[in-house]
């Protein structure tokens, strides 16, 4: 195999898996908070606004 086919392979492989890879981290980063962590954040939100009145 040629270095030219051997790069082809990494281009034709590894795209799609670094394509794939980053759609899966994008989605998993962008997941729905739990009731908890809604709370939390809510409250915090709130302190942030009232420190300023």
């Amino acid at each position: 195999m040629t270095t030219d086919n051997i790069l082809w392979l990494f281009v034709i492989v590894g795209g799609p898996l670094l394509l794939a890879g980053a759609f899966i981290y994008g989605m998993r980063r962008n997941r729905k908070l739990t009731a908890p962590e809604k709370n939390a954040q809510d409250a915090r939100v709130r302190d942030l606004y009232d420190k300023d009145r």
